[in-house]
């Protein structure tokens, strides 16, 4: 008879065999079917740590803006424009020999309006064609030698000037030489006159930005153009007031030289840069400009030339 001890053996091989076989059952459903049962697998799922995404940021590429292209601007400036002088060589008008003529004419004060179109290299330099209109008051001349002004004058039977117009006058080319003397010496020195000289100019400049990149920009340069002048004048004092003594016209060739300072606004509207600036301006003709006198028809020349300080805009594209 069968001891205790093996029918017991048996009944564990029996139940290990059982159990071996079951557990290789149910791994292999689980396998099958995706794993773990749902339950199971959305505990172990919720115990995961959330994946963390990083996101990159997006980086917006902005073209730095050349310091080359077209420029457009518009300049204003105050004038302090110095005396004129002109003069006349000697002359003969109707058979009467007259002597030179020469003296000045003081300015007082005067503008210059600009307007501008260049073009910058962006390594500093840039050149800018200017075009625009100045005006200079006239208000005294100072006559050192009377030259031909003296024709219009005579002297009545009291001994005082007199215009060789009007009657009683005996005009400067009938009286002796002490009369015509006399006239001569009482022509000389300062006498009120009103008007001006305006002139339109065209000038082809060359500058050179000293820190085209930075917000403050010094630049130096210059230019050379033409002048067409327009001049004026009319007496104001003693017997030849009223009279014109100039209304006339001429070119000149002229150059001017400056600088300036220049503060710069980045990327206005469209990213057009924005250059304000002060500015300084020499300028002065080559040439003499030649003008026919009103009264005598006798041509004479004088200079021109001012110190402009104002200031401007310019807008670089």
């Amino acid at each position: 008879m069968r001891s205790f001890f093996e029918i017991i053996k048996r009944r564990f091989l029996h139940v290990s065999f059982f159990v071996f076989f079951s557990s290789m059952f149910v791994g292999s459903y689980m396998v099958l079917a995706g794993g773990l049962p749902p339950d199971v697998r959305q505990d172990t799922a919720e115990e995961q740590p959330a994946e963390v995404v990083v996101e990159t940021p997006e980086v917006v590429y902005i073209p730095e803006k050349s310091a080359s292209g077209l420029t457009v601007g518009v300049r204003g400036y105050l004038g302090l424009v110095a005396d004129a002088n002109f003069s006349a060589p000697e002359t003969t008008l109707d058979g009467v020999t007259y002597g030179p003529l020469s003296g000045s004419a003081e300015h007082n004060g005067g503008y210059s309006l600009n307007f501008l179109l260049g073009y910058a290299f962006g390594n500093g330099l840039r050149v800018e064609a200017e075009a625009g209109y100045l005006h200079s008051c006239l208000d005294k001349m100072n006559v050192k030698e009377p030259g031909t002004l003296v024709s219009q004058l005579g002297l009545n039977s009291s001994g005082s000037p007199c215009l060789s117009r009007t009657a009683g006058c005996i005009s400067y080319e009938d009286l002796p030489s002490a009369g015509q003397q006399a006239i001569q010496e009482g022509s000389k020195g300062e006498a009120d006159i009103k008007g001006g000289v305006s002139a339109f100019l065209m000038m082809l400049n060359a500058y050179y930005d000293i820190n085209p990149d930075g917000k403050i920009v010094p630049y130096v340069g210059g230019g050379v153009g033409v002048l067409n002048f327009s001049a004026e004048t009319e007496s104001t004092e003693g017997v030849t007031s009223g009279n014109v003594l100039l209304d006339d016209s001429d070119y000149a060739f002229a150059y001017q030289v400056g600088g300036g300072l220049g503060y710069k606004i980045d990327g206005i509207g469209d990213g057009s840069d924005v250059i304000l600036s002060v500015d300084y301006r020499y300028l002065a003709s080559f040439d003499d400009p030649e003008f026919d006198g009103a009264v005598t028809g006798t041509t004479f020349e004088t200079d021109f030339s001012g110190h402009f300080i104002g200031g401007g805009i310019r807008i670089a594209f």
